[in-house]
């Protein structure tokens, strides 16, 4: 699963493997481009929910990109299924495959 956190992006496995050695696996440019988007989503980690429907623009463009990102990743990984939370809206979201 593909989650922006604090700090750095949460990619976790069924086993939860972390996000450490997952990413060894995946090819650089897509591991600078999901730092970068969870960088972007920074501000919306520590937001109460009124905050958060505030920025629900914001999210929603986040969101996008992490949904394009997700599909990335289950692409570079190659034999699993990468599914999407929103940090935003606290939830998962699914993927168009």
């Amino acid at each position: 699963m593909l989650s922006a956190d604090w700090g750095i992006p949460s990619v976790i496995e069924n086993d939860d493997q972390a996000w450490s050695s997952v990413r060894e696996e995946i090819h650089p440019e897509l591991v600078a481009a999901i730092v970068a988007w969870n960088e972007d989503y920074q501000p919306i980690v520590p937001l109460d929910s009124n905050d958060r429907l505030a920025r629900r623009p914001r999210i929603e463009e986040l969101d996008r990109v992490g949904l394009w990102l997700a599909g990335r990743l289950e692409a570079s990984l190659g034999v699993c299924k990468v599914e999407y939370h929103s940090e935003g809206e606290l939830r998962r979201l699914p993927r168009l495959r």
